[in-house]
């Protein structure tokens, strides 16, 4: 890895699995339209960051998430249903597994811890999240997520902001965070994540791509 970047950082959810919010809308209102889901998943994902950073618990999460789906659920049972339907995003997992078999890599868990234990009990990988790699963001105690984690995230990994590089599935958050300092590299599909992680040093491919500082393919 470049000295630059001492650690590099995944955000869990909405990368190594379908994001909570995205669930939650699915679950409770399957039968609405794209456009109605995605007003749903935003207000939904806002409360998914106040959990994120320990606002709100895990309970009061679903009870709110009902009443902003507007639906007659039962929260616990909508809390069951997350962690039956949840399942591995391989393809992310498998980029995760390689990094961290060269690197000490951290993954910031952005979702109840015995919600994330039950998870990767179940898919089975409980071995690849050792608890020296874990951060549970829960426990920073933020009354909001934007700006105050952009300086908790470098504290809990024992670095200096500029040491550390973020994989965020969530553009607007990564570059909100890229803003104030704490570079953070946008998720949206394995291969464009490569390529982004390979032009830092931090993955080995012999892939011809095209390089933006170099104004030219190249071969990393």
């Amino acid at each position: 890895m470049p000295k630059k970047f001492q650690t590099i950082l995944f955000w869990f959810d909405g990368a190594f699995c379908e994001s909570i919010a995205a669930q939650v809308v699915t679950i409770l209102r399957p039968q609405i339209s794209t456009a109605e889901k995605a007003t749903l998943w935003e207000k939904v994902e806002s409360l998914q960051q106040a959990m994120a950073v320990g606002n709100i618990d895990a309970d009061a999460f679903c009870r709110k998430a009902v009443d902003i789906c507007q639906v007659a659920s039962d929260p616990d049972r909508l809390q069951a249903s997350i962690l039956q339907s949840t399942s591995l995003n391989k393809p992310f997992f498998d980029i995760y597994r390689q990094i961290a078999a060269e690197h000490d890599p951290r993954v910031l868990v952005d979702i109840p811890q015995t919600w994330f234990n039950t998870l990767i009990d179940r898919w089975q990988v409980s071995d690849a999240f050792p608890a020296v790699r874990l951060i549970f963001t829960e426990t920073f105690h933020l009354k909001r997520m934007l700006p105050d984690i952009a300086y908790y995230i470098p504290r809990a990994a024992g670095r200096n902001m500029e040491e550390c590089i973020l994989v965020d599935p969530l553009q607007m958050r990564a570059v909100a965070l890229h803003k104030l300092g704490l570079v953070s590299t946008a998720y949206v599909y394995p291969r464009r994540l490569k390529i982004d992680l390979a032009l830092q040093g931090i993955w080995k491919t012999s892939e011809d791509i095209y390089h933006p500082k170099a104004g030219a393919r190249t071969n990393i």
